[in-house]
């Protein structure tokens, strides 16, 4: 009895962890399809995918961070994110302000991140269009046709 719990806690955990790992390995498997990339070596260590929440207390030295999907992302959450930032590191916070999912809109810190840092020097700020869709041409007539109706 109790072994077959543990094999369903592993079993759960082994697909929430599996939908984690999904985005960054279809897009791992893409850009290493590029000529070149074969020989790229990746030692264990090198790349570390993390929740949000796993980063308190952290500090990012040496590093390359992206935090994807911020629109979803409060304030709180984005200034602690970008205050993990150490020496010889780059951050990159990305997300698409008509996609925030939380249920107050003005609680998402990527729309205020912007506003509040993007005269910095150090920062900067792109915003993306239509034109910048890389998937299936559709999708950019669809997100071209939401952005006149908002």
């Amino acid at each position: 009895m109790r072994k077959n719990k543990l094999k369903k806690i592993f079993s759960e955990g082994k697909a929430v962890i599996n939908g984690w790992l999904q985005i960054p390995n279809s897009f791992s498997a893409e850009v290493m399809a590029h000529e070149g990339w074969d020989s790229l070596t990746i030692e264990i260590g090198d790349i570390e995918i993390a929740p949000l929440a796993f980063m308190r207390g952290r500090t990012l030295k040496n590093s390359f961070a992206i935090l994807d999907e911020a629109q979803n992302a409060t304030d709180t959450q984005i200034k602690m994110f970008l205050t993990r930032i150490g020496e010889n590191s780059k951050i990159v916070v990305n997300g698409d302000p008509t996609q925030i999912d939380l249920p107050n809109k003005s609680m998402s810190g990527l729309v205020k991140s912007k506003e509040l840092l993007g005269h910095l020097n150090e920062i900067s700020v792109v915003d993306f269009d239509h034109t910048d869709v890389v998937r299936h041409p559709l999708v950019s007539k669809i997100v071209k046709a939401y952005s006149k109706n908002d």
